[in-house]
């Protein structure tokens, strides 16, 4: 009778969460102190284990996904951000995603600002005034009728009580951000589409209005994965799209620095620091060669004395 031999089946849940385990000290250097290391590391794990097809993704997207959140001092948790993914050529990219909740509240925390966004149906009542006496009056459909067709959405930008601006997007408009996106058939264009058109108007509005930069780069976060047709060093989109610099690393470069990171044992803190960044994603695109080629000869050294050669 021929004996079975037993083979450890490995589970794809029990690996990531040994992963990001390696990469607590990281994360913690990441988050803002009103987070705890813990809470964040349990809820991307719940996070995951509630979306298993996050664990077919691309790892690399997937932990990058996990450090952009903590960056944004979000937690995954469905609710202040979401990770879900698209295909790029077939693969799942794993893709992180501020929600309207967190926005709101890294707003308040970081900018003592407050943010209302709507969408407005064809049956609301909705009239934009511009000029010397510029407001926004939006009265939705009774509740209990049909509101009708979405027709477009706004922002209104307050601070210590006073409103620094009004945005307002028509539907053709935000169908025209919308067609850059490489994540235009994903979740969040397609499930949570409200989220979507209300974070595309912020995402304009927040460029006219006083900010800080770690709150730009969470408004901005649908930026990474956009379409844009380049010419020259400026990204230049029509009018009614976006408008953005690529002077920092894109979104790629950036996974593969903190991959190396964590490959060589490198502490977070310092490297920023040497590359004078306030975060990986703020990296200068003009720094990247070079801090990739230190990151790579740490690895090659650590290798050879591990190989004792």
């Amino acid at each position: 009778m021929t004996q079975a031999t037993a083979v450890a089946v490995r589970n794809p849940l029990d690996e990531f969460r040994n992963e990001i385990a390696l990469r607590e000290d990281e994360l913690a250097s990441i988050l803002p102190p009103h987070i705890s290391r813990e809470k964040f590391v349990n809820t991307a794990i719940i996070a995951v284990k509630n979306n298993p097809d996050l664990l077919t993704c691309d790892r690399r997207s997937l932990h990058a996904a996990v450090t952009k959140a903590a960056e944004d001092g979000l937690q995954p948790d469905g609710r202040e951000g979401v990770i879900t993914y698209f295909k790029v050529d077939g693969k799942k990219q794993a893709q992180w995603n501020p929600m309207l909740f967190g926005i709101r509240k890294r707003a308040r925390e970081l900018c003592d600002m407050i943010i209302d966004a709507q969408v407005v149906h064809a049956n609301d009542v909705f009239h934009w005034h511009q000029g010397d006496d510029p407001r926004i009056e939006h009265r939705p459909a009774p509740l209990g009728t049909d509101r009708g067709e979405a027709i477009g959405a706004y922002a209104v930008f307050k601070q210590g009580g006073v409103i620094l601006h009004r945005e307002v997007m028509s539907v053709k408009q935000i169908e025209s951000v919308k067609s850059v996106s490489r994540a235009q058939n994903g979740a969040m264009w397609t499930k949570f589409w409200t989220e979507a058109w209300r974070k595309t108007v912020i995402r304009r509005g927040i460029k006219t209005v006083p900010s800080v930069p770690q709150f730009e780069r969470l408004v901005t976060r649908d930026d990474e994965h956009t379409d844009f047709a380049q010419t020259g060093n400026i990204i230049h989109l029509n009018r009614d799209q976006i408008e953005v610099s690529p002077h920092v690393v894109t979104d790629e470069q950036a996974d593969i620095l903190r991959a190396l990171i964590t490959e060589t044992g490198t502490n977070p803190d310092k490297f920023l620091e040497f590359a004078k960044a306030e975060s990986v994603s703020d990296v200068q695109a003009k720094e990247f060669p070079r801090l990739k080629a230190t990151l790579e000869a740490k690895k090659a050294k650590q290798a050879a004395e591990a190989t004792g050669a």
